[in-house]
């Protein structure tokens, strides 16, 4: 997907693994919404807000109601020295079915639907030190 090609790209350019001192999935939720700010313009950005029933990392509220509304829930996972490549793959993909599950089951979504956004976009990002892995769900309702 060329999104996750590009989001690869500029975390692998500008991010280290100096960065994840302290909380790194507060890093990484830090350095997501850096990223996202220079969508300021056409989105109302807000992080860590209730919504549904619970907390969403991130959400991207358009100020054009027919554009996509995006939640971000954002996990993190280590993989140990000695870890093959096949169960390091496995965990990855459980992280993205617990984020996705997350944000389907808490309808992090709400305060999407509540601004009359029917485009939504649920968008997991998994990080493992410095590298991204990402899954899109559109939720067209």
């Amino acid at each position: 997907m060329k999104f996750e090609r590009g989001f690869k790209e500029i975390i692998g350019d500008t991010f280290s693994y100096f960065d994840l001192s302290g909380e790194p999935e507060n890093v990484y939720q830090s350095y997501v919404l850096g990223l996202l700010a220079i969508i300021g313009d056409d989105y109302i950005i807000k992080s860590n807000r209730e919504s549904g029933e619970g907390r969403y990392d991130i959400l991207l509220i358009p100020h054009d109601k027919t554009k996509y509304g995006v939640v971000i829930e954002i996990k993190q996972v280590t993989k140990s020295k000695k870890e093959s490549v096949a169960n390091f793959n496995k965990k990855i993909n459980a992280k993205i079915t617990d984020a996705q599950l997350q944000i389907e089951q808490n309808r992090y979504y709400s305060e999407l639907v509540e601004h009359q956004i029917s485009k939504i976009i649920k968008l997991p990002i998994i990080f493992a030190g410095k590298i991204p892995y990402i899954t899109l769900i559109n939720k067209d309702k």
